[in-house]
């Protein structure tokens, strides 16, 4: 980022349920990701804190929301 340059940090995802990761897993291996590749950025249901309701994910503009390279 330059110098001087002041990004617009946006939320992404917020509270998410044991059931509703649970879900997300599920599709990712329905597309034939294998577990490796599914948690290398997804973490197993009842393992996240955004179940906690105090965790929240960020992004910014020029990079891909919910993404390892962000």
């Amino acid at each position: 980022m330059a110098i001087g340059h002041r990004a617009q940090l946006r939320i992404v995802s917020v509270f998410r349920s044991v059931h509703h990761q649970a879900e997300i897993i599920d599709e990712k291996k329905k597309k034939g990701l294998s577990e490796r590749e599914i948690y290398k950025v997804s973490v197993p249901p009842g393992f996240r804190e955004h179940q906690s309701g105090r965790a929240i994910d960020i992004s910014t503009s020029g990079y891909p929301s919910l993404e390892e390279v962000f």
